[in-house]
C-alpha cells in the first residue's frame, strides 16, 4: 500500500538556499540549462490533447503518492482540492476505496503499478481501459502523465525539496475558496489539440512514441535532445546509467537503445552486458564506477535512503556533476517506464 502524506520521511534538502522563498527559481540558476527548462515546464498547467482532464490528475496525484514524494504528492493533493474533489474523495483515491469496477479505479491500478513498475501494467490492464471506453490516444496520454511524474519525483526526491506549505495550504485558505474558480483556470490541466508541427526524431524515439501524439511527448522530445546535448556528463557515462535502469526494469527497448548508444562510444556488446550485471569493469572510469553505484538505487527507494545517498554522492563528486546526475536518473526512470508500455 503506498504511503501517505504524513507517513512519508524527508530529509532536510540537499543544496543550500539563500531563503526558504521561491527556492524552485533560485535551483534552476544551478541546474544545466536543459533541466531547468523541463523544470520550469512542469510548472505549467498541463495541455491534454487526448483524455478525459480529470483522469490525467488522477494519475499524477497517483504516481506522486505511489513514488512517495513528499514535495510532489503534496502539491497535486492540493490541486485535486483546487480541481474540486472534496477530502473525503482524495482519501478514496488513496486508499483506493469506492472505486471498484469503475473507470477511475483503472487508471489509478494502471499509473501505480506504471510508477512502481513491479510489476509493470500488461496488455490486459491496456485492455481494460479500452473496455472502458479510453481511446489508444488517451491511454498513451495518461501513461506519459505517469512517468512525467515519475521525473518530477524524482527530481524532488533526490534533492529533497522542502514541501510547498504556501501550496498546500492554499485551497483551505481565505484566497483559495474566494478566488477557487480563477485557480482552476489557471492550475490544472487543460485541453488543447495535439502540438502542431510535432516531430518525434532521433534518440529514443522508439520510446517517445509510446507517448503518442501529446504535449508531454513534445516535452519529453525536448528532454531527451537537451540530456544527450549536455557537456557536464560523458555520453558514454549517461547511456551506462540508462542501461542499468533498464537492465533493473527490464526494459527492452530502453536497453536496446542504451546498446547501440554505447557500441557507437566503442563499447562492445559483452563488455557492456557485463558492467549491466556487475556495475564492474576495468573500462570504467572511478566516476562511472560511482554514478552507477548510485544510480541502481533509483529505480526503487526509500526517500530518505535516496536522499542520504544523494549526499554522499554531493560530497563525492560535487554539484554540477551531482545535479546532472540525478537529472540523468530522472530521464531515465521516465524513458524506462515508458517503454514498459510497449512491450
Amino acid at each position: 500500500m503506498a504511503k501517505l502524506l504524513n507517513e512519508i520521511e524527508w530529509g532536510m534538502p540537499l543544496l543550500a538556499f539563500a531563503s526558504n522563498t521561491a527556492y524552485e527559481s533560485q535551483l534552476t540558476k544551478r541546474l544545466s540549462p536543459w533541466l531547468g527548462e523541463a523544470l520550469l515546464a512542469l510548472g505549467e498547467p498541463e495541455k491534454v490533447a487526448h483524455a478525459p482532464l480529470k483522469l490525467m490528475g488522477v494519475a499524477y496525484f497517483v504516481a506522486s503518492q505511489e513514488n512517495a514524494c513528499r514535495y510532489c504528492y503534496g502539491t497535486a493533493r492540493a490541486l485535486m482540492k483546487i480541481w474540486g474533489y472534496s477530502e473525503k474523495q482524495i482519501q478514496d483515491l488513496e486508499h483506493e476505496a469506492s472505486l471498484a469496477g469503475g473507470l477511475t479505479r483503472r487508471v489509478v491500478e494502471f499509473a501505480r503499478k506504471l510508477a512502481k513498475s513491479n510489476p509493470s501494467p500488461a496488455r490486459e490492464d491496456r485492455e481494460g481501459l479500452l473496455r472502458d471506453g479510453l481511446s489508444p490516444e488517451a491511454i498513451s496520454e495518461i501513461a506519459a502523465c505517469v512517468v512525467k511524474a515519475c521525473f518530477a519525483n524524482r527530481m524532488a526526491s533526490f534533492m529533497a525539496l522542502p514541501p510547498n506549505l504556501d501550496m498546500e495550504n492554499l485551497p483551505d485558505s481565505f484566497v483559495g475558496r474566494v478566488f477557487g474558480f480563477f485557480l482552476r483556470k489557471q492550475m490544472v490541466p487543460r485541453r488543447a489539440p495535439p502540438p502542431e508541427g510535432y516531430r518525434n526524431e532521433g534518440p529514443c524515439a522508439a520510446i517517445i512514441a509510446a507517448a503518442g501524439e501529446t504535449w508531454i511527448a513534445a516535452w519529453l522530445r525536448r528532454l531527451t535532445d537537451g540530456w544527450l546535448a549536455s557537456p557536464v556528463l560523458p555520453n558514454r557515462s549517461k547511456l551506462l546509467m540508462l542501461a542499468v535502469i533498464a537492465k533493473q526494469l527490464d526494459s527492452q527497448l530502453c536497453e536496446e537503445e542504451a546498446v547501440r548508444g554505447l557500441g557507437r562510444e566503442g563499447l562492445a556488446e559483452p563488455e557492456i552486458a557485463t558492467i549491466m550485471a556487475t556495475l564492474s569493469s576495468t573500462s570504467l572510469s572511478p566516476l562511472e564506477a560511482t554514478l552507477l553505484r548510485w544510480t541502481r538505487d533509483t529505480v526503487w527507494y526509500e526517500p530518505r535512503v535516496i536522499q542520504n545517498t544523494t549526499r554522499r554522492l554531493l560530497a563525492e563528486v560535487g554539484e554540477e556533476t551531482t545535479l546532472e546526475a540525478v537529472g540523468t536518473a530522472a530521464v531515465g526512470n521516465t524513458l524506462a517506464r515508458l517503454s514498459l508500455v510497449r512491450q
